[in-house]
């Protein structure tokens, strides 16, 4: 259950960084 938990987290924070990184590269 915990390698769950880690991959949905990392997945959660991979697609922030992607949004963050898309919307910054957009704003340049």
């Amino acid at each position: 259950m915990e390698n769950k938990i880690k991959i949905g987290v990392s997945s959660c924070l991979l697609g922030e960084k992607v949004s963050w990184n898309g919307d910054h590269k957009q704003d340049r």
